[in-house]
């Protein structure tokens, strides 16, 4: 409800399957039906949210491919809540509840919902190992969330820094934009190009040589925490302020793309979730500085931030199901 605040009783958090290691997909469905058997089993609904691109099959839905670095054999196509539940029944559990399967944008949209702010629309937008934007469309008729993955944009100039870090991957080509911006790319995007510097006699050596960079690392490096090569910290700080002005971007074009008017009385309302964009810190003054410089173009953007969205968006869809709202 509108200025009411969720509670949330317990949260246990597993490493990702198929991350390293590519496992199938069956293992993944009976092991995430251990991990959620103790919930489901005294539940009425349950939000089912899913990360990964897929086409919506009712209240369920099949996966496309996979992102970010997972790869599970043979998930394609299958029925995600259905494979679920039927791992669940193999294993003897108890499963009564309604289900629906939803993107992680979808859920960080719904929580706009717990503002008492004027606005004149509302958006989700993760950037954390991943990047999307979920915004209403059609909003005349009733509205429907519009789960757009906008990590997959691919009309953006590459330099060839990133079409060498690109084809390191094995998913080289795919999720163009989200490799430009999110926390499962941007470390490797930046020692890639610390690489090419140290290589170029730019930098007096190769630091990371051997050692990943990881994105958590970003803001300590271009502080000068990590190295105290002026070169280092500039590389570091270009790439990800550049990260940061595509989230920008990827989160106006969707207030473009509605054709809702926003101004300073009534902006778009964004809830913002995910590491990148809430917890870098260099990523988000970059950030809140191009939603400023976009007010002179007649964007205008306020934005919020709900601790575990996706947690608090997935129980709110449960509850529809719950109740056949």
């Amino acid at each position: 409800r509108v200025g009411e605040k969720a509670e949330i009783l317990s949260v246990l958090r597993y490493p990702m399957f198929g991350v390293g290691q590519p496992i199938s997909a069956d293992v993944f469905f009976d092991g995430l039906a251990e991990l959620a058997a103790p919930a489901v089993e005294n539940a009425d609904g349950v939000g089912f949210c899913f990360s990964y691109p897929c086409r919506g099959d009712g209240r369920d839905g099949r996966t496309l491919y996979m992102t970010k670095g997972v790869r599970i054999d043979g998930i394609e196509g299958k029925p995600l809540c259905a494979m679920t539940r039927q791992s669940l029944k193999k294993l003897g559990k108890k499963d009564d509840a309604e289900w629906i399967l939803l993107n992680d944008s979808v859920a960080v949209l719904l929580t706009a919902r717990m503002f008492d702010i004027p606005h004149s629309m509302e958006l989700g937008i993760i950037v954390g190992t991943g990047t999307n934007v979920c915004c209403y469309a059609d909003e005349e008729n009733g509205g429907v969330a519009l789960n757009l993955e906008s990590a997959c944009f691919d009309r953006i100039s590459r330099t060839d820094i990133d079409l060498l870090f690109d084809s390191t991957l094995a998913n080289k080509g795919q999720s163009v934009l989200e490799k430009q911006v999110a926390g499962a790319w941007l470390g490797g995007l930046v020692q890639t190009a610390l690489s090419v510097a140290a290589k170029d006699g730019f930098l007096s050596a190769d630091a990371f040589a051997g050692r990943p960079l990881v994105s958590e690392q970003l803001d300590d490096l271009i502080e000068g925490k990590l190295l105290g090569d002026e070169t280092a910290r500039a590389i570091a700080g270009a790439f990800v302020r550049r990260g940061a002005m595509l989230s920008a971007c990827e989160l106006a074009g969707a207030v473009v793309f509605s054709g809702n008017p926003t101004s300073a009385e009534l902006p778009a309302l964004a809830v913002t979730d995910g590491s990148m964009i809430n917890r870098c810190r260099a990523f988000r003054r970059a950030f809140d500085d191009c939603l400023h410089d976009f007010e002179n173009h007649g964007i205008y953007i306020k934005t919020v931030t709900v601790d575990e969205a996706p947690i608090i968006g997935s129980a709110a869809a449960a509850l529809t199901v719950e109740k056949n709202l």
